[in-house]
């Protein structure tokens, strides 16, 4: 039930789905064809949260390959640029994360320590930390989290860092999809995944790491592979 004053924020939720829209009490009702259900009658919940940080980290990175290679500057490379361009939508772009922390400079230069890294690994072993905090904690040149749950940025080496937010069962088809293809994988990021990372487990942040030359070949076999409509894109 929309607002119709409203209704031109949620174009990008109807599109490409079988609707039917009626105007009743002074709001746009939008019913969806029961036949647009019956693929995911019997889904899990885990089924589609895996599918849902395959679709959004896709279209991530088709987005970004197109913006890189329409000459965007790799430096300028983030959600809302993205969204700008009208590549990704609001919903998947989100809006730039509040800092957790205050990195004065001898603290910077702790936490940017191996010591640090080892005591941060340790505590992440037995206890869960919130995500937010984690991606502050991180050596990435600048955090690319957004309030989506969502992550890109530039890396060192000309190398594109994406990364979605999701707990360990439905982040691990995204590595096991795209981990081949990339040059360091985090998980729970800052830390460096492991099959066997035992880490606590939690709504955590992958954060996986390629070389721009990687960008093409990847999105080309997804194409080649029908993505699936991503969920809240235009």
């Amino acid at each position: 039930m929309i607002d119709p004053n409203e209704e031109k924020r949620f174009a990008g939720l109807f599109e490409g789905a079988r609707w039917r829209r009626n105007e009743v009490g002074g709001v746009a009702l939008y019913q969806i064809d029961p036949g647009e259900l019956a693929a995911f009658k019997f889904a899990t919940v885990e089924e589609m949260a895996t599918r849902y940080n395959l679709d959004r980290f896709a279209s991530i990175l088709h987005a970004a390959r197109l913006a890189l290679d329409a000459g965007l500057a790799p430096e300028h490379l983030d959600a809302f640029e993205l969204r700008s361009r009208g590549t990704i939508s609001t919903v998947l772009a989100g809006r730039p994360v509040r800092p957790q922390l205050a990195r004065h400079a001898a603290m910077a230069k702790f936490l940017d320590s191996r010591v640090f890294a080892l005591l941060l690994g340790r505590l992440a072993r037995h206890t869960y930390i919130q995500y937010r905090v984690m991606a502050e904690l991180g050596r990435a040149p600048a955090v690319g989290l957004t309030t989506s749950g969502i992550w890109l940025s530039p890396w060192s080496g000309d190398r594109v860092a994406i990364g979605v937010v999701g707990d360990r069962q439905s982040v691990r088809d995204v590595i096991a999809k795209y981990g081949p293809g990339a040059a360091q994988v985090f998980y729970p990021y800052p830390l460096e995944y492991g099959a066997d990372n035992a880490t606590a487990d939690g709504q955590n942040l992958l954060v996986m790491v390629f070389p721009r030359s990687a960008l093409a070949a990847l999105d080309q076999r997804d194409a080649a592979a029908a993505r699936p409509r991503p969920l809240g894109a235009n």
